[in-house]
């Protein structure tokens, strides 16, 4: 199985495009108006995990 590095480092441009598409999400955890922001974000993070072959992904449920 390849590590995650060599999948970044394959393709290093559409990384870097993941990588500033997840950045632009505004979630900001501190401020209430931002939390489907912070879910959107968790679950990109999560997927982009799963793209590089990351089996064991799991994303905690939690409501304030």
């Amino acid at each position: 199985m390849s590590s995650a590095f060599d999948h970044v480092s394959a393709d290093l441009s559409t990384s870097i495009e993941e990588l500033s598409d997840l950045l632009r999400i505004p979630s900001i955890s501190a401020l209430p108006e931002h939390a489907g922001d912070v879910r959107e974000a968790a679950h990109a993070s999560a997927e982009a995990l799963r793209r590089v072959g990351m089996e064991k992904v799991h994303l905690e449920q939690y409501e304030n």
